[in-house]
């Protein structure tokens, strides 16, 4: 189908607990086609997401990191941007419900995270998160 539509490019978009094999078999096959990467984090970024608390457990265990503290939530998404731009993603895409930036301080971050893990979070709180 590239060839025949004349394509140039095709961008995927996979989550944070996805191992990108599909991405490392195409690269190191003799096909020339492109098909770029998408990181998109909702899995372990929106508290409202089916699994949440799994998938962080998860994406705890994919990058050996300790993703029950702040800190060491942070690190695995810092490890998985760097995978997936070593896969040749140049861009990221995220599913949130409303755009409402927060600029939290550590302590507050570190805050809302404990409660929306520990899921006393509110609909407000969980916002913020995403936010």
């Amino acid at each position: 189908m590239f060839k025949r539509f004349n394509i140039e490019a095709i961008a995927t978009t996979e989550g944070p607990l996805d191992p990108l094999k599909h991405h490392a078999s195409i690269a190191t096959s003799d096909w020339d086609g492109r098909v770029i990467t998408t990181y998109r984090p909702d899995q372990v970024v929106n508290p409202d997401t089916f699994g949440f608390l799994d998938n962080l457990e998860q994406f705890g265990d994919l990058t050996s990191c300790d993703t029950h503290t702040w800190d060491g939530y942070l690190e695995p998404q810092r490890l998985q941007r760097q995978d997936f731009i070593a896969h040749g993603a140049t861009a990221s895409d995220h599913g949130h419900p409303s755009a409402h930036p927060e600029n939290l301080s550590f302590s507050e971050a570190q805050s809302l995270f404990d409660k929306v893990c520990h899921g006393i979070s509110s609909h407000e709180e969980k916002e913020r998160f995403r936010g």
